[in-house]
């Protein structure tokens, strides 16, 4: 069985929990906690084969950055979430891919840039769409609007996340294959 390892990072209460617990448990938390570290598990079908999704959903907080590297470097790949009702969440958001670059010394690392809680968009909202648009063409990186609540875009989030890790696996292994046998 193939297993992805991913990271859900972001600030705390953008919503990383629900996104996971929604994603693997299918049930909104109704209360928010404070989290430190949670890993959640669940096998899916991809093309044709059973796999299975391991995501660590990790604190940002800054007192945690050593140890956020370590989670850093072991993960395939990350889902970036801020809120669009919090600006400073959407802010910390290149500091938080320039970690990564920097611990996974490559730009080329799937991830995806999301931005949450999109269900209480009249009364809630301070980062546009169009702005999380152009943060996922800096990051070169998919980008979606979601809500963990109301179930929008949650499985998209972890199964394109997926999908991109297979496209850079396979584009890495074509690369390698040609460097190693003389074709480029």
């Amino acid at each position: 069985m193939k297993e992805y390892t991913v990271a859900v990072l972001g600030q705390a209460g953008v919503g990383k929990s629900a996104l996971s617990m929604e994603f693997v448990e299918g049930a909104f938390p109704e209360y928010y906690e404070n989290t430190l570290e949670d890993t959640y598990e669940k096998e899916f079908e991809h093309n044709g084969d059973t796999c299975q999704l391991k995501i660590l959903d990790f604190t940002s907080s800054e007192q945690f950055r050593a140890m956020r590297e370590s989670f850093i470097f072991s993960k395939q790949g990350f889902v970036l979430v801020y809120s669009i009702g919090d600006l400073s969440s959407f802010m910390r958001l290149r500091e938080l891919r320039d970690q990564i670059v920097r611990v996974k010394e490559t730009t080329n690392v799937p991830m995806i840039l999301v931005g949450n809680k999109c269900d209480i968009e009249e009364e809630f909202r301070v980062v546009s769409t169009k702005e999380g648009e152009t943060l996922a063409k800096e990051f070169e990186c998919t980008f979606l609007e979601t809500s963990a609540k109301t179930k929008i875009h949650v499985d998209d989030t972890f199964y394109d996340l997926v999908r991109e890790i297979d496209r850079l696996e396979t584009l890495d292994r074509s690369s390698s294959l040609s460097f190693c046998c003389g074709l480029m």
